[in-house]
């Protein structure tokens, strides 16, 4: 958008998200002293919301969360390299509790219907749900140390995304 048609959606009162991001170090340096995370948090959470409801654009909008291999517990399982099931006997708990209840104050302040479908639990299962390893554009290098190099960021085999468009689907077409 142009900044005159900025500054017209803004007379007529719609809601014009910021383009501007800000960097993780300003993150971090803002979610630091008493209260700041939490209004860093509910700024970001707010900037996400505004844009989901602006104008529809042809894009989904999605929120996920970074995973690491270090981050699984049990020595054989510090990386995603071999792993081709989920994971067993672990009780979930919220990774990010102060994040979930400022996105849930945001969402029940709406004057717009709106609802979470928090697959997080069903995500954090999954640690066979990405490429890892798997995805062949790994140097023979990569190959011999897979605890430093299997992505466990992205979530991309068939199955796990499947299944968030189920659930989707089912949540919209029984609401």
């Amino acid at each position: 958008m142009n900044p005159m048609s900025l500054r017209r959606e803004r007379e007529r009162g719609r809601v014009v998200p910021s383009r501007r991001r800000l960097s993780e170090a300003e993150l971090v340096s803002r979610g630091k002293g008493g209260g700041q995370r939490e209004l860093s948090i509910n700024r970001r959470v707010r900037s996400h919301v505004a844009r989901l409801m602006a104008p529809p654009t042809p894009f989904g909008v999605t929120t996920s969360v970074t995973r690491y291999p270090v981050e699984w517990n049990g020595a054989a399982s510090k990386n995603c390299f071999g792993e081709t099931a989920p994971v067993g006997g672990w009780n979930y708990t919220a990774p990010y509790p102060d994040q979930t209840q400022v996105i849930k104050g945001v969402i029940k302040a709406m004057t717009s219907p709106a609802a979470l479908l928090d697959i997080t639990a069903l995500s954090e299962l999954r640690k066979d749900g990405h490429p890892s390893v798997y995805s062949g554009d790994l140097t023979p290098e990569q190959r011999a140390n897979p605890d430093r190099s299997a992505d466990c960021s992205h979530w991309c085999l068939p199955g796990l995304p499947d299944t968030w468009n189920l659930l989707l689907y089912t949540a919209l077409f029984f609401a």
